[in-house]
């Protein structure tokens, strides 16, 4: 009787656990699963077909298994962050599937089987909106001649921004965002210390016959770098517990060597002014811990660099130098002078194309002053003009309001935080702000909003926004509550 009680208990088991696999779930993935063999059929994938139907039972993680779908998807960032080669890789169709299909199951599973709320603000209901328009983007990107086939790509890579959606309902106290945000942490170490093993390789595959070559770096993952350095300073200096002050250092030296392997001056000036400008507003003892830290960070610097360069150090050093100095040089900078020309012809372009835009995926044709000739690219080195390019003006709107809330959210934020004595909460609160700024700036240059890793950061702040928000919420709630009681 008891070895019967015992298997019902296990048969009920199992039940219980695969019971949200019902058959609308597994319709999805049928059909996920059809369209990737006719995708693998019609162009030859062949082997790729593997990391594609791995891809798709990844995504039913979301729905039975949250916590290990979260922790996967910062496995998934850590390879989707390096996956820069030709064409279409096993990890760029993995990595689309994992996050793109995760999504769409989540919005499913959540809005027409749970029947649950999905979008709690303006902020979420401009970003949801601007996909649906940008949907329609097809048409005008057709009309344009544009490859439908690269329209689909750009449009899949800037919608990964929507994971944030998951990530946010899967996190439910403090300790379980400090873990996922220590678990995030170790994956940008990872990322970063396998950058610079590239940019080690990168410099002993080339002959080094001049000393301009030494600036050679691995340009990727700018933005990731630039607000892992502001995280990790501001968590430093407003740590309270002296054990965790050194892992967070660690954290932060290896996000900052790391930006500096990318020689992306426009980075380094950032994060440079941002280090001064708290500086000034710094107590005494944190300006000298400031100092301390910034010496040892900088003798760790050369160490590096004499390890990487051997006999070739003072001539990298000199580089280094040049690189940040030649920021000064505005207008006359050569990279500056083919950023306005490429900007004004860009901005022509979106005249002509006010309402409906150019179609994602649209090439844009100028003359480049430094390689001396016509160039034919899909970058703009601006994100505000690339999705006004691309999109046109009314659905860009919806992308820049859907900015502008979560800036203002985390403002506001970072003003209740400063009442608080949770340092955790109060530090959260001035990184999530201070990034948001700085994703501003950096996309004056650059399209970050659109590279891979700023997409995925800026998916995390707003997970870390809202969170933080929800925390305050109950942390002064609690307090009112003992107030009253009191």
């Amino acid at each position: 009787m008891n070895d019967i009680i015992a298997q019902r208990n296990i048969v009920i088991s199992i039940y219980n656990r695969f019971k949200g696999l019902n058959l609308v779930n597994i319709l999805l993935s049928s059909l996920i699963t059809i369209f990737l063999l006719v995708i693998n059929f019609e162009f030859d994938i062949g082997l790729y077909l593997l990391g594609l139907i791995i891809g798709v039972f990844l995504t039913i993680l979301i729905v039975n298994y949250p916590k290990i779908w979260l922790y996967s998807f910062g496995v998934m960032i850590g390879l989707f962050f390096h996956s820069r080669g030709e064409g279409v890789s096993v990890i760029d169709i993995a990595s689309s599937l994992f996050f793109n299909g995760s999504i769409y199951i989540w919005f499913v599973n959540k809005t027409f089987l749970q029947k649950e709320k999905t979008a709690f603000n303006l902020g979420d209901w401009l970003i949801i909106a601007f996909f649906v328009f940008l949907a329609f983007n097809a048409i005008v990107a057709y009309l344009n001649d544009v490859n439908m086939l690269s329209w689909t790509r750009e449009y899949l890579v800037i919608s990964i921004i929507l994971v944030y959606f998951p990530i946010r309902s899967i996190i439910n106290t403090k300790e379980e965002l400090k873990k996922f945000m220590i678990f995030l942490s170790l994956v940008i170490i990872g990322v970063g210390l396998f950058q610079g093993y590239l940019y080690y390789t990168k410099l002993h595959e080339i002959i080094l016959e001049y000393a301009f070559e030494l600036k050679t770096g691995v340009s990727i993952n700018q933005t990731l770098y630039i607000i892992a350095s502001i995280f990790g300073f501001i968590f430093t200096f407003n740590q309270v517990r002296r054990r965790y002050e050194i892992p967070l250092f660690i954290f932060t030296s290896i996000s900052v060597l790391s930006l500096i392997a990318t020689f992306s001056r426009t980075f380094w000036v950032i994060l440079m002014a941002f280090i001064f400008a708290v500086f000034i507003f710094f107590p005494t003892n944190k300006k000298i811990k400031t100092l301390n830290y910034l010496m040892f960070l900088a003798i760790l610097f050369f160490v590096l660099a004499y390890l990487l360069m051997g006999d070739n150090l003072f001539a990298y050093i000199q580089v280094v130098v040049n690189r940040f100095t030649s920021s000064a040089d505005g207008k006359k900078d050569l990279s500056v002078m083919a950023r306005l020309v490429e900007w004004d012809e860009v901005i022509r372009q979106i005249m002509l194309h006010p309402l409906g835009g150019n179609g994602l995926g649209k090439v844009i044709r100028f003359y480049s002053v430094i390689e001396l000739f016509t160039i034919h690219t899909d970058i703009i080195h601006n994100g505000f003009l690339y999705i006004l390019f691309r999109a046109g003006i009314p659905t860009s709107l919806l992308f820049f309001g859907f900015h502008i809330f979560y800036t203002i959210k985390s403002y506001n934020l970072m003003v209740l935080s400063s009442r608080s004595n949770d340092y955790f909460l109060k530090s959260l609160s001035v990184a999530n702000c201070v990034s948001f700024v700085i994703l501003y700036i950096v996309n004056l240059t650059s399209s970050q909003y659109f590279y891979r890793d700023g997409i995925i950061v800026t998916a995390l702040l707003v997970v870390f926004i809202s969170l933080n928000e929800k925390f305050i919420i109950t942390e002064n709630t609690t307090r009112a509550l003992k107030i009253s009681n009191s």
